[in-house]
């Protein structure tokens, strides 16, 4: 204000009113106006110090995350021993997820129910409308695993075989830490001794929860 008028008559009253904003505003809402637009906004925007603190007095386990048994049944596919599962099936799942609307989700690869690779959403609907131009009978089988062979219909590359896990008994302060700072978009669930799957987390899933634990 002097810089702009060069009066000094104006400098603390405006040095009050914007004290007595800043006070009004802090004991309305303890969260920023970013903090509170990525909320409105739905991005899954994970403050880590925070978070932390919510699941420590929270005392939970990843297990509660863990999606209802229709949600997986939707999003795990079993690929027999050769490592190919029909077109339609996959055209299936792809149409189930963009019902979700969650636009960063996937499937989970399995066999006899053990985690063997997980292929994103997005990746999904690219290789069967794009690289499925050459290939549109829904009868066709696609190669998720294993090594292609000449003539196959193969998504294999898209296929992430190792995705991070963490066992589902563990304490929710280590899915914290893993999405926090190794930034992942989703995170599989396993039994606490072996491989076999439970579920999937997604960050805005925990994000979600977390929203939860303040009020």
């Amino acid at each position: 204000m002097f810089e702009l008028t060069g009066e000094l008559e104006y400098i603390v009253p405006h040095m009050i009113a914007i004290m007595v904003a800043k006070w009004v505003a802090d004991a309305l809402e303890g969260e920023g106006v970013y903090d509170l637009a990525q909320t409105v906004l739905g991005h899954p925007f994970l403050d880590l110090d925070h978070a932390m603190s919510l699941v420590q007095n929270a005392n939970q386990l990843v297990e509660i995350l863990i999606p209802p048994p229709q949600t997986m049944k939707e999003i795990t596919v079993d690929v027999p021993k050769d490592g190919m599962v029909s077109r339609r099936i996959l055209d299936v799942k792809l149409e189930e997820l963009k019902q979700r609307g969650l636009l960063d989700a996937g499937l989970v690869l399995v066999q006899d129910g053990l985690l063997q690779g997980y292929l994103a959403e997005a990746e999904l609907e690219f290789g069967l409308n794009d690289l499925g131009k050459f290939w549109e009978d829904a009868a066709t089988k696609v190669r998720l695993l294993g090594n292609a062979e000449e003539g196959d219909f193969d998504m294999s590359m898209f296929v992430d075989r190792t995705p991070l896990t963490v066992c589902a008994k563990a304490p929710m302060e280590y899915a914290v830490e893993m999405f926090g700072k190794l930034g992942l978009r989703h995170l599989c669930v396993v039994e606490e001794g072996s491989s076999k799957l439970v579920g999937v987390i997604i960050k805005k899933r925990l994000v979600v929860w977390l929203e939860g634990l303040k009020h």
